[in-house]
């Protein structure tokens, strides 16, 4: 693992990469399963895929959010398109789509928790939401649209920053 706690801007890029690989293996490692699907092998499984991913998400972003700079912004320029892709990717993964939607589709017949139900719901509804049901003609344009929200989420709160940065109160009394 990354010493995060000891991150420059450098190691951001290259981290990303490295878990977007990671998760990638541990993805490819689930839909290659010969296993009949259950919520261990499938569900748990992508569920807690992308640990790196995670962890190098959450600092990046707060430090973006908290203390960013030019360097940060730029990184995140090209961070944006790679992660957006990333995303994609999974969603769109029929596969591992074919996985999931076989042990939803046998849930009733599961003995799971509360806790598991909820997370094979919320697993489900994220690529359902994500496209995995639609036609080719229909990924191809949710793949462009995510991209592009994507861009213009970052966009936004760029400009939100910047708005914030600007402001100023002044006061000419004490009272005030």
């Amino acid at each position: 693992a990354l010493p995060l706690y000891k991150s420059e801007n450098g190691h951001f890029l290259p981290a990303f990469r490295e878990g977007i690989r990671q998760q990638e293996a541990e993805i490819d490692a689930i839909v290659s399963s010969m296993e009949i699907p259950t919520f261990e092998n499938t569900i748990a499984a992508f569920d807690l895929s992308g640990e790196i991913l995670r962890n190098v998400g959450g600092v990046f972003y707060r430090l973006r959010s908290a203390e960013t700079n030019d360097e940060i912004d730029s990184i995140a320029k090209v961070l944006v398109p790679i992660t957006s892709a990333h995303q994609s990717n999974m969603m769109l993964n029929e596969p591992l789509f074919t996985r999931v939607k076989s042990v939803y589709e046998r849930r009733e017949s599961m003995e799971l928790t509360p806790e598991q139900w909820r997370v094979l719901e919320k697993v489900y509804k994220q690529f359902e939401r994500g496209g995995a049901n639609l036609d080719e003609t229909g990924k191809s344009r949710i793949r462009e649209i995510d991209e592009r929200l994507s861009m213009l989420t970052m966009q936004f709160g760029d400009n939100l920053l910047a708005e914030t940065n600007n402001y100023q109160m002044l006061l000419e009394t004490e009272e005030e």
